[in-house]
């Protein structure tokens, strides 16, 4: 379970974020953007630097639905390695749970490490997912934007798109920000 008070905090960091990257609090909030501010190097597999065609091979063989993101802390620098088979804005949507993370401080409960010596996050407590699921979606989907897409009157495609997230975390977003409820009570039409 998150912390008390966790949502509101995570309102307020992606205020800041979108203020440190002089954007509106409605504005769309780029993940790759996030990363660039965060100096978070984001990669697909095949962007691996000696990475042996086989090893890739494996990897891009693996069930897309297996795995969506990989971080890697290598000298005390994050790396992100995104899925590049799942859509554009599932891989949003994962890439800044992963930063969200970061922004977080969480400490993995499990690491890998790597050949080289590089360590790989390869589990997180359950706490700890939960507040990165928050946060991530927060930062993408800050309840300004969920009233922002409400009064604009967007479907839920046009609002997936608009953000480039995938339609579910729009749907989600929506419910469990009680914007929809608060809509519904003010006798506005629920477009989204």
């Amino acid at each position: 379970m998150a912390r008390y008070g966790f949502k509101a905090w995570a309102e307020r960091i992606a205020s800041e974020k979108r203020t440190a990257l002089a954007l509106q609090g409605w504005s769309p909030l780029s993940a790759r953007a996030l990363a660039d501010h965060l100096n978070v190097r984001v990669w697909y597999p095949k962007e691996i630097p000696n990475i042996s065609l086989s090893v890739l091979a494996s990897v891009e063989r693996i069930e897309p639905g297996a795995w969506s993101a990989a971080t890697i802390v290598y000298d005390g620098k994050h790396l992100v390695i995104l899925n590049s088979r799942h859509p554009p804005g599932r891989q949003s949507n994962d890439l800044m749970h992963e930063l969200a993370h970061i922004i977080c401080g969480h400490e993995p409960s499990q690491t890998q490490p790597l050949a080289d010596g590089t360590m790989m996050v390869t589990d997180y407590d359950s706490a700890q997912e939960e507040e990165a699921d928050i946060l991530g979606a927060t930062l993408l989907l800050p309840r300004v934007a969920l009233i922002a897409i409400m009064e604009a009157s967007l479907t839920i495609a046009e609002a997936a798109a608009k953000y480039g997230v995938s339609e579910e975390l729009v749907k989600m977003r929506l419910q469990r920000a009680g914007v929809f409820q608060q809509f519904s009570r003010r006798g506005r039409p629920q477009s989204a």
